[in-house]
């Protein structure tokens, strides 16, 4: 699940669950997707800019190459929980973009978290159990 899941408009938890349900006791799942809350991403927006990667909209009006959602490292934690994953690590290296040193000073000095503020969120998972949580609360309302 390489840079897929921000591309999906409907529903992510269908396609964990049902990965779930194909995949064999303790078959092996490595999700990739942009991190929202990224170093550098706390940096545009106090800037005063947007700090997504590729929500804008197309002029040619192509629905698929743009991002619906961008998650934070929680949100996939409990998406991969709720589909019955068992992590084995997730973890944030910067793949788009350089790492922004006054954006981590600046978060340091102002008592938020540091871990985890890489661009680009790693998750690997092994197929645990059935499915714990059809609609995680951190994803869906």
């Amino acid at each position: 699940m390489v840079e897929v899941i921000e591309h999906l408009d409907v529903d992510p938890m269908f396609m964990l669950v049902e990965l779930n349900r194909v995949m064999k006791p303790g078959g092996r799942l490595l999700l990739t997707t942009p991190n929202c809350t990224s170093s550098q991403n706390v940096w545009k927006i106090l800037n005063g800019h947007a700090p997504h990667f590729y929500m804008q909209y197309h002029r040619d009006r192509n629905p698929y190459d743009r991002h619906n959602i961008e998650y934070a490292p929680n949100q996939i934690r409990s998406l991969l929980d709720g589909a019955g994953f068992d992590i084995v690590d997730l973890w944030t290296p910067n793949t788009f973009e350089p790492e922004i040193p006054a954006a981590f000073k600046m978060l340091r000095r102002n008592g938020f978290p540091v871990d985890l503020r890489g661009d680009n969120i790693f998750a690997a998972a092994v197929r645990g159990s059935a499915p714990r949580e059809r609609y995680p609360p951190t994803v869906y309302v």
